[in-house]
């Protein structure tokens, strides 16, 4: 046996602390995502502390690693996959429920990692309707578990005396994709990838090869067993969701675990550090430190989706509490039995059984995804709402850009209206709302046998000369050079109008209150801020911003006026606090408060320096539709017109909801003789 070391369960304590105490929202705990890191330093050192010892004694065999691996992590991880099925299938809306099964597919077979990943972006869900967000480390250990045994073995058989180098040499690729990812913004693939992570673990492989050299010096170990804690302490507290990670940022964390455990082993006298973390209460924390990660989401997601808020101090502490509980129950009785084989102690029957129950929740994850999240289980009112969740521009994947100006072939694939026509003469620019609209623009082009073009890009306003900077939760672990390259993607977009002369008309639609206020109004999402700036003033305010916005808004006016282009400017979408369709469905079900309307001097104040501006540019050849004239009355805007939601979130219109504008929309076209022209 490898020796017992209580300071690594005191080590799994603190890592689990920073983890609970971070999602459960204890202030101060700013970086305790950090906690993750330390698990794979621990993982890493103590799973190849056990390969190679049963290599060197001759005894090591996969299908007994395979079987301590799956008796350590999968019993518990059923009991809570049930929990969480059992509780979404009660409570969770259509579209939620389906993100669920798809996520509950892929942690079936640890891919969950890769799932989470693939979903991160600017249309990504909230993390706070997925319960199972947090197993993407354990997919990412199980993954490796794959590899790495089959790798030693090999290596150990065939070149053993290259064994430390090349884990070297893995530990600095691994580092290196995982600075270079976050230095070309792909933190997303940084974050929850294999490739990125592998790196941490190495470290703690090292530690068990004992690539490094020893240390006695009693001093000099209680020093830095001490300096070890300051340094994941202070990763904790320090760093935030501002901070780009994992890169070089998880060096703190990684090597503040390594720096610990070396201490702890490199001498028979315990250190200070490790003397501390040895103490029975963080022993015993540690040692039901997996259960108590398992537990600890999903309580906490299942508490914030029935509240519909941010969570209180005293429902924190609950959830805390709970957890706790959670935990010490599922160790008791579900993981000590299974890893000490009192439950399904013949491998064959505890293999069998783990592929039926892991194939088992897999297939209903599946039947979950297939069936759209099941919302004939609620009845025909909530099939609607739940529909217009879905109601995308269907050209969005090909039109919607993320990042660099499309080719000639790609915005072929982005033609509206009627396409049977020779030359495209309208174009529709801007973000994700002008995608959204783009469905309205193609059925009233079609109606006039007139062809346009949608180019629109991700919180890219369509403005000469403005420059984005983002920062809040929903850029974390996801790509920010995107937005950096708003300014760039605007230059070349007016280029492509200026080389086709074909198009006459230019439709302008953004979230336009967005880039003069810096904050997004949705209550789950407080601390979303995007700012604008130019050449003249980098300054980060909302004050700049508005002079950005309007100047930059004078330099596109301008240019296609140089153009004798005309425009159509597309007003702001009235935005909501809270995702229409979620709040419409939790009416239904849990007897939520309505949201069937939106206060109109709410969306006036919003929109206050954007009107303004829009109705100081208005001319001959350039108008401006305001959306919320069709929509509100003297006192309020509707967000749902005959039972079906408006938008498919909080502030995008579905596709039923753009073509709510149809008539009001073909009205003012002409009125304002616009489009005329182009016949």
């Amino acid at each position: 046996m490898i020796k017992y070391r209580a300071d690594i369960d005191g080590l799994r304590a603190i890592a689990v602390l920073f983890v609970l105490f971070f999602h459960v929202g204890i202030n101060g705990i700013n970086g305790g995502f950090i906690g993750v890191d330390i698990f794979f330093v621990i993982s890493g050192y103590l799973i190849t502390a056990i390969i190679t010892r049963d290599i060197e004694q001759g005894k090591f065999s996969l299908t007994s690693f395979y079987e301590r691996r799956l008796r350590r992590i999968l019993p518990a991880f059923i009991a809570v996959a049930i929990f969480t099925l059992l509780i979404c299938t009660i409570c969770f809306m259509p579209s939620d429920f389906e993100k669920f099964g798809k996520s509950l597919f892929g942690t079936s077979f640890y891919v969950s990692n890769i799932i989470f990943w693939r979903e991160a972006g600017y249309f990504d869900a909230s993390k706070w309707v997925k319960p199972l967000l947090h197993t993407w480390s354990l997919s990412v250990e199980e993954q490796f578990y794959v590899i790495f045994p089959l790798g030693i073995l090999l290596i150990h058989r065939f070149f053993k005396a290259w064994l430390k180098p090349l884990i070297i040499l893995g530990l600095i690729a691994s580092f290196a994709i995982s600075v270079i990812c976050v230095m070309l913004d792909k933190q997303a693939f940084a974050f929850y990838m294999l490739p990125s992570r592998a790196w941490e673990l190495l470290i703690g492989s090292a530690l068990a090869l004992k690539i490094y050299p020893q240390l006695t010096h009693k001093t000099a170990l209680n020093i830095l067993s001490l300096g070890a804690l300051i340094i994941m302490c202070g990763a904790g507290v320090m760093l935030n969701a501002a901070h780009d990670f994992p890169g070089l940022n998880a060096l703190y964390p990684t090597l503040g675990a390594a720096l610990f455990i070396y201490t702890g082993s490199t001498s028979s006298q315990t250190s200070w550090g490790n003397a501390l973390l040895s103490h029975r209460v963080f022993v015993g924390i540690g040692k039901i430190s997996y259960s108590l990660y398992l537990w600890h989401w999903p309580l906490i997601i299942f508490m914030r989706y029935i509240l519909d808020r941010a969570l209180f101090m005293p429902e924190k502490l609950l959830i805390i509490g709970a957890s706790f509980v959670l935990a010490y129950l599922s160790w008791r009785w579900i993981e000590q039995p299974f890893r000490l084989k009192t439950i399904w102690a013949g491998r064959k029957a505890f293999f069998f059984a783990c592929f039926i129950f892991s194939f088992a929740l897999a297939a209903i994850g599946l039947m979950i995804k297939g069936h759209d999240g099941y919302a004939s289980r609620f009845g025909k009112p909530l099939e609607i709402v739940s529909a217009a969740a879905k109601q995308h521009n269907p050209l969005r994947e090909h039109c919607y850009h993320r990042g660099d100006f499309p080719s000639a072939a790609g915005i072929e694939k982005c033609y509206i209206g009627a396409l049977d026509t020779l030359l495209p003469s309208v174009i529709i620019i801007g973000d994700s709302h002008a995608d959204s609209f783009t469905p309205l623009i193609g059925a009233l082009l079609k109606d006039r046998g007139l062809k346009g073009i949608e180019i629109t890009s991700t919180a890219c306003p369509p403005l000469l000369g403005a420059q984005i900077d983002v920062s809040g939760a929903i850029f974390q672990n996801q790509s920010k050079g995107k937005f950096k390259k708003c300014h760039g993607f605007n230059s070349a977009l007016y280029k492509y109008i200026a080389d086709h002369p074909q198009i006459k008309t230019v439709i302008l639609s953004a979230r336009w209150g967005y880039y003069t206020k810096n904050v997004s109004i949705n209550a789950s999402e407080p601390d979303q801020n995007l700012f604008l700036y130019d050449a003249q003033d980098n300054t980060l305010s909302a004050e700049n911003s508005q002079r950005v916005f309007s100047q930059s808004l004078e330099n596109s006016l301008i240019f296609l006026s140089t153009l004798q282009r005309d425009v159509l400017i597309l007003g702001p979408v009235p935005e909501a606090t809270q995702n229409i369709p979620s709040c419409m469905s939790k009416h239904i079900v849990l007897k939520k408060p309505p949201c069937d309307t939106i206060p109109l001097a709410a969306v006036l104040q919003r929109q206050d320096v954007v009107l303004k501006n829009f109705a100081a540019k208005q001319s001959a050849n350039v108008r401006s539709f305001f959306p919320h004239l069709t929509q509100c009355n003297d006192t309020t805007c509707i967000t749902a017109y005959k039972g079906d939601p408006l938008y498919y979130d909080d502030d995008h219109l579905s596709i039923n909801g753009a073509l709510y504008f149809k008539e009001s929309l073909d009205e003012f076209l002409k009125q304002h003789s616009i489009f005329k022209e182009h016949k």
